[in-house]
């Protein structure tokens, strides 16, 4: 999909722990909930994206699924940001992806671009 990035993605099992070095990390801390769970679910298969013109999260390849992770998309720099990311990779992947933002309680159906994206609050995700 995108070039390889080089640097790692780093996630704790304790949120407790990784809270501890953090100033206001609402999203990093959620965004390592939604990892604990998808590691919990496939172990190593999934991923992160990132390259020139793609950034997403991660990304499952056992089910197509591409997951973006906002605290909230209440501003328009955020959505447009998180929505921005899945449809470009949308736009260059040969088999559109299903589309997810995990947020921590917002849920929608954004679409754009003849694309849909699924907007879930965390405990759903949790639970699906």
């Amino acid at each position: 999909f995108v070039d390889k990035a080089s640097t790692p993605k780093y996630y704790f099992r304790d949120n407790g722990i990784l809270n501890l070095f953090l100033n206001d990390g609402r999203s990093s801390l959620l965004e390592n909930v939604v990892a604990v769970e998808l590691y919990r679910r496939y172990g190593k298969g999934f991923y992160y994206l990132k390259g020139s013109k793609v950034d997403v999260d991660f990304f499952v390849p056992e089910n197509n699924q591409a997951i973006q992770v906002a605290y909230s998309l209440g501003d328009e720099k955020t959505y447009d940001r998180e929505v921005g990311n899945l449809i470009a990779l949308a736009k260059t992947s040969k088999k559109v992806p299903e589309m997810v933002i995990v947020t921590l309680e917002e849920e929608t159906i954004v679409e754009k671009d003849s694309f849909t994206i699924k907007v879930i609050p965390l405990k759903k995700f949790l639970l699906s």
